[in-house]
C-alpha cells in the first residue's frame, strides 16, 4: 500500500468485512446437487484443511465438527457484527457432518450459497462452521433467474490485513477478535503509517538534492553552464 489513502482504505474495507482469501475464494462446486450435498461438504472440508495447513500455523486434527450459520447482510461495523457472531457460535454444539446435512437438506431449495470456514480448532478437533446463504435474502429481480439453479459451494481462509507475505503464517482465529490479532492490527497500521512518513521525508530530501544540483551548475552570472 503506497498512500495513507489506501491505508484508510484497507482499514475500513476490514471494517465492512470485505477482505481477501488465501490463496483466493475457493470455489468446490458450481451446483451441489441434494444427493452428493454430504459428499460434497466432506470434499470441500479437506480442501479447507490444505489450504489452513498452507497459510496459518495452527494444529488441525483430523476429527471435525460443524456448526451452522446463516449469512446475514449487516450495515454496522464488522468487528462489532462479529463478536456477536461469536456470542451466537458459542453457544451452538458442534455437531457431526451427517447431522448438519440433514438440517441442510430441509432448506436444499432456497440454498443459493454454501460456504465453509474454521472456526476454531484445538487439539482434539476441528470445528467447520458452514456459512449459508438464502435465495430468499437475494433482491427479486435476482431471485427469479437463481430459483433453480443449485447451491454453489466455496472453502474460504480470510487473510487478516498484516498477512502480506506469502510465507508469514498467522493464526486462523484472529477473525474471532483475538488479543494477537487486535495487536497485530495495531502494529501493522502504525508500522505502515511509519513507513509513508519515511518514504515521504525521503522524497523532500531527494527534491533538495535535485534543487542543490541545479544551484551548482549555474555560472557567476546565474547562467546554466
Amino acid at each position: 500500500m503506497n498512500t495513507e489513502a489506501e491505508i484508510r482504505q484497507a482499514v475500513e474495507d476490514y471494517n465492512q468485512g470485505k477482505f481477501d482469501f488465501w490463496p483466493t475464494d475457493k470455489m468446490i462446486s458450481a451446483g451441489v446437487t441434494q444427493d452428493n450435498l454430504e459428499q460434497e461438504i466432506a470434499r470441500a472440508t479437506t480442501s479447507l484443511l490444505v489450504l489452513a495447513k498452507e497459510a496459518t500455523w495452527n494444529v488441525y486434527p483430523g476429527s471435525c465438527a460443524y456448526i451452522l450459520s446463516t449469512i446475514q447482510d449487516f450495515q454496522d461495523n464488522f468487528a462489532e457484527e462479529n463478536k456477536r457472531k461469536k456470542g451466537r457460535n458459542e453457544k451452538k454444539t458442534p455437531r457431526l457432518l451427517e447431522e448438519v446435512v440433514k438440517e441442510l437438506e430441509v432448506i436444499y431449495a432456497d440454498l443459493y450459497d454454501i460456504n465453509l470456514y474454521i472456526y476454531k480448532t484445538n487439539r482434539w478437533r476441528t470445528i467447520i462452521e458452514i456459512q449459508y446463504y438464502m435465495k430468499s435474502q437475494l433482491k427479486e429481480v435476482y431471485r427469479h433467474k437463481v430459483m433453480q439453479n443449485a447451491p454453489m459451494l466455496h472453502a474460504k481462509i480470510p487473510l487478516p490485513l498484516y498477512a502480506t507475505k506469502k510465507e508469514e503464517k498467522f493464526d486462523i482465529h484472529w477473525s474471532n477478535g483475538t488479543l494477537l490479532h487486535s495487536w497485530k492490527l495495531f502494529k501493522w497500521i502504525q508500522n505502515s503509517n511509519r513507513r509513508l512518513v519515511i518514504e515521504e521525508g525521503l522524497r523532500e530530501l531527494q527534491k533538495k538534492r535535485e534543487l542543490q544540483n541545479l544551484i551548482q551548475l549555474r555560472d557567476q552570472d546565474g547562467n546554466f553552464i
